[in-house]
C-alpha cells in the first residue's frame, strides 16, 4: 500500500529550474514533506479504554518514505509494506479503524495539503530566485 505525491506541472517552469541545483530545491520540498507525511501516517490514535489489546507498534514502524528526482519530475512516496495496513489506514479501511480514530493515508495527505502547496511554491521562488516571504 503507499501514497504518492508528485508535482504536477513542473514542465511550465521547467526552464527555469533545469540546472540541478534548482532542482534540489524541489527534492527538499519534497523530502520535507515525505517525512512530515511519514510521521503524521504512523501516528497512533489513542488507545481504546479497556482494551487488552497490546499494541505493538508495528504499523508505525513500518510507514517508509521515498524521495525520486529525475529529469523535470520529483516524486514522494509514502508506503507501507505490512499486509493489513490497508484495512487500517488504506482504502480498504474497515469502520472498526475509522472508528478506533485511525486516519487514512489520503486524509492525512488531504489535512496537509496547504501545508505542502507553500512548502513548493517557496522552493520554486527559491529555485527561481524570487523572494520568499514564507516562513518554512
Amino acid at each position: 500500500m503507499e501514497i504518492e505525491v508528485e508535482v504536477v506541472g513542473v514542465e511550465a517552469v521547467e526552464a527555469a529550474l533545469a540546472d540541478k541545483t534548482r532542482l534540489e530545491e524541489l527534492a527538499g520540498a519534497m523530502e520535507r514533506c515525505v517525512a512530515e507525511l511519514t510521521v503524521e501516517v504512523g501516528r497512533y490514535p489513542p488507545e481504546v479504554p479497556g482494551s487488552r489489546y497490546q499494541r505493538t507498534g508495528a504499523l508505525g514502524r513500518s510507514i517508509e518514505g521515498q524521495v525520486e528526482v529525475g529529469e523535470g519530475v520529483v516524486m514522494g512516496q509514502v508506503s507501507s509494506s505490512i499486509s493489513y495496513a490497508p484495512y487500517v489506514i488504506g482504502p480498504e479501511q474497515t469502520r472498526l479503524m475509522e472508528a478506533r480514530g485511525w486516519q487514512r493515508m489520503r486524509s492525512v495527505v488531504g489535512s496537509k495539503r496547504a501545508w505542502i502547496e507553500e512548502q513548493f511554491r517557496a522552493a520554486v521562488l527559491r529555485a527561481v530566485g524570487g523572494s520568499d516571504e514564507a516562513d518554512v
